[in-house]
């Protein structure tokens, strides 16, 4: 089978073995199945020319108004927003157009059989490209950020009408992260058949479960830490609170760090704090999780689904999201309760969450169904679960 994908994001967003795992891990996994897999996106600035080992063909290309290689700066005045929103429309415009012309040399050279659409900036020129190939047609997508929750608000439906007429194009199957964005229902309310609908989870990094005991030593060592501290971590935009609050010397921004990085932090922390106000249901939570990391969240209905406040997280509703310091303050203080409520979360992680290849292999059959090919486990009926 061979496979072509079209992106906007490179495989490693920010750099070998940093970024979204939920692009590069399914790649891998189908390249280890021996697909022919070819990986189409744009270059970013400063974007290391990484080659992967796996047998997965990537191409990249610059292109106009590309803004990591342009001098751009958004501000809050008038002219700045009007300039971001030049730019950024010139970016979208631009991206279209060499998407679709290479993954056209692409495609009429590789002869894919099935071309994958990764996020919704990609839809448009794949589903052109898949349909001059007559080829079929995966829109995978990674997070649908407030579009199901903004449906109410005309003005929001406008200004991101690119991105809700996506949901229009007859795509043979949209692959949902369930990250809580509510991806899936948003598709249905916008016309998808639901067989055309996959809303799964991400799948988890194995390695995270195993031990790293040097792990806070090598943190506090590196940050210039006492490791008597508790290390409380968190990927929610804090910068600007920091500076306001004059919290420079007791919160440290790592920026972009590759996994290697991100197990040890986990493994070396007391707490793992995500408000995320819509999704929390994503690649950090579950990797804390594995990592045995106790866990404060917000409360949803998809979270709900994975953790149980009080036996093995802390979950947080939004009504009550001022009592957030207290209850952190209880959790750095009670040392048994921490534990016992991270001991939990590694315990659940490994009765509800998938290993990435477990959760690739849904897709894999998913794949081989379009495309007739037969499943390895010759002679039993192929399912997918949604």
């Amino acid at each position: 089978m061979k496979i072509l994908n079209i992106s906007n994001m490179p495989i490693w967003l920010w750099g070998e073995g940093k970024g979204i795992p939920s692009i590069f891990f399914p790649q891998r996994e189908f390249a280890a199945r021996g697909y022919e897999v070819h990986f189409l996106c744009p270059l970013k600035e400063k974007e290391s020319r990484y080659s992967l080992t796996e047998g997965i063909h990537i191409y990249r290309f610059d292109f106009p108004f590309n803004f990591r290689k342009s001098i751009y700066f958004q501000t809050d005045s008038l002219s700045g927003r009007v300039k971001a929103s030049i730019l950024s429309n010139l970016n979208w415009f631009f991206l279209q157009i060499y998407l679709l012309i290479h993954g056209l040399k692409k495609g009429i050279k590789i002869k894919p059989d099935i071309i994958y659409a990764h996020s919704l900036t990609s839809v448009f020129p794949a589903f052109l490209v898949s349909t001059v190939l007559k080829t079929k047609l995966i829109i995978r997508v990674y997070g649908t950020r407030q579009l199901y929750w903004k449906w109410d608000d005309v003005l929001y439906r406008i200004k991101e009408c690119r991105d809700y007429l996506t949901f229009k194009v007859p795509a043979d199957y949209f692959i949902f992260t369930n990250d809580g964005n509510n991806g899936n229902l948003l598709a249905e309310k916008l016309g998808v058949p639901e067989r055309k609908i996959k809303n799964w989870r991400n799948g988890v990094d194995r390695e995270f479960n195993e031990a790293v005991p040097e792990a806070k030593k090598e943190l506090c060592d590196a940050l210039n830490i006492n490791p008597a501290s508790k290390i409380i971590v968190s990927n929610n935009k804090l910068e600007q609170i920091v500076s306001a609050h004059g919290l420079s010397s007791k919160i440290y921004f790592m920026g972009i760090v590759d996994r290697h990085v991100i197990k040890n932090i986990l493994h070396a922390s007391d707490l793992f704090v995500l408000l995320s106000r819509y999704h929390n249901c994503t690649n950090t939570v579950w990797e804390a999780m594995s990592s045995g990391c106790c866990i404060v969240t917000v409360e949803n209905d998809q979270i709900k689904e994975v953790l149980t406040s009080g036996e093995n997280t802390v979950l947080v509703s939004q009504e009550n999201i001022d009592q957030l310091p207290e209850i952190l303050d209880t959790l750095m203080t009670n040392d048994s309760l921490r534990h016992e409520l991270g001991k939990n979360a590694r315990l659940r992680a490994g009765q509800v969450l998938e290993s990435w290849p477990k959760r690739v292999e849904k897709e894999i059959m998913l794949l081989e169904n379009m495309v007739n090919i037969q499943p390895r486990n010759a002679g039993q009926e192929l399912k997918v679960n949604s």
